[in-house]
């Protein structure tokens, strides 16, 4: 009988437990100071810097994401990789 071929993307259940600790990580560290407090400013926005701002605040969230996904890939790899290397040292392929 044949083998069934192994899917090139696949995601054990540690390693998805993994990635949503590493996710939830990282919503922490991108999610301003002034968020996570319980009381919000009222004041209204100097208009003259609003124009400026947007577009720091763009680039600067592109940044965050694009940073983002890239440790979780690396989250994703290493613990695949770790799981498999350790499948072929006890000679029993996952």
């Amino acid at each position: 009988m044949r083998e069934k071929p192994r899917s090139w993307l696949r995601v054990h259940l540690s390693t998805a437990v993994v990635l949503m600790f590493a996710a939830g990580g990282l919503i922490g560290l991108n999610v301003p100071l002034w968020f996570r407090t319980w009381t919000f400013s009222t004041d209204p926005p100097d208009p003259a810097e609003v124009g400026q701002a947007k577009a720091i605040d763009l680039f600067n969230r592109t940044l965050a994401i694009l940073g983002s996904l890239l440790v979780l890939f690396a989250v994703w790899f290493v613990c695949e990789w770790w799981i498999e290397w350790r499948s072929l040292r006890k000679k029993t392929p996952v």
